[in-house]
């Protein structure tokens, strides 16, 4: 959310992530009813409304990388991430 938030739109963005669920129900594949994140669900489709946006899922043995990333970012800031 924090990206689309700041991002104005002026080039395609393409967004990366192992979530199956994250990305077919940000494509449309799949809509979101309930649950814990409804509304960052609601806000993330309200701000890519307009902007050439496209998600596309990538297998988690080839996201270890951003994996990584991800649990330092969450560390640095004392969150202990679940373990996959």
């Amino acid at each position: 959310i924090a990206f689309l938030l700041f991002w104005h739109g002026q080039e395609e963005a393409v967004i990366y992530s192992d979530s199956q669920l994250l990305i077919r129900q940000m494509s449309g594949e799949w809509q979101a009813h309930a649950g814990l994140y409804l509304e960052s669900y609601q806000m993330a489709k309200q701000l890519c409304v307009g902007k050439p946006i496209s998600f596309k899922w990538i297998p988690r043995a080839e996201n270890t990388e951003a994996d990584k990333l991800s649990v330092d970012a969450l560390l640095a800031v004392g969150i202990k991430p679940r373990r996959r």
